[in-house]
């Protein structure tokens, strides 16, 4: 059961830090939330505003069920997969997972700089971006912190940390 699962709020870095892990570790990547915009042929804010936040949740436990059977692979979730639909159980049964952790107050500064569409927080900013995520991410913590092991997304050596703990849990020779 080679599956390795990130968690963590929006804009703490999954998909970055995805992509360089599974390439590291000669892995495949896959995005629950690219997989979704691909099978459905819409980006999430689409979803979002045409199909509404719930139907979305069920699509995305289905997505993720599908990812319960893949090999080697380094699974990046969207920042609420893991707070809805028992997928946190799911995550925790079906592989390693690894909790980003990022203070509130980054989050919110990444997400002003980003430019990639946010469907939750789109119309937010400033003050409504701040309530937003400060509630949000106290709501989530919760699922985020069972994960089996937590880094600071912050930390400059976060690849080399997660790799070393990845190849430590699945008994893999350092490279």
């Amino acid at each position: 059961m080679a599956r390795v699962y990130l968690v963590g709020f929006m804009g703490a870095g999954k998909t970055t830090i995805g992509k360089v892990l599974a390439k590291r570790l000669q892995w495949t990547f896959t995005d629950t939330d690219q997989v979704t915009e691909f099978e459905l042929g819409m980006p999430l804010t689409s979803v979002f505003a045409d199909l509404g936040e719930l139907w979305f949740r069920h699509y995305e436990k289905k997505v993720l069920q599908k990812t319960t059977t893949l090999q080697n692979t380094i699974i990046s979730t969207g920042g609420g997969t893991p707070c809805f639909e028992n997928n946190m159980e799911t995550i925790i049964e079906s592989g390693l997972c690894v909790y980003l952790f990022l203070p509130p107050k980054a989050i919110i500064s990444r997400l002003e700089k980003s430019k990639k569409p946010r469907p939750l927080v789109r119309e937010l900013s400033g003050s409504e971006l701040e309530k937003y995520v400060e509630k949000t991410f106290s709501d989530r913590e919760k699922y985020y912190s069972q994960a089996h092991f937590t880094v600071d997304a912050l930390n400059p050596n976060l690849i080399q940390v997660v790799e070393s703990r990845i190849r430590e849990h699945f008994g893999m020779e350092r490279k």
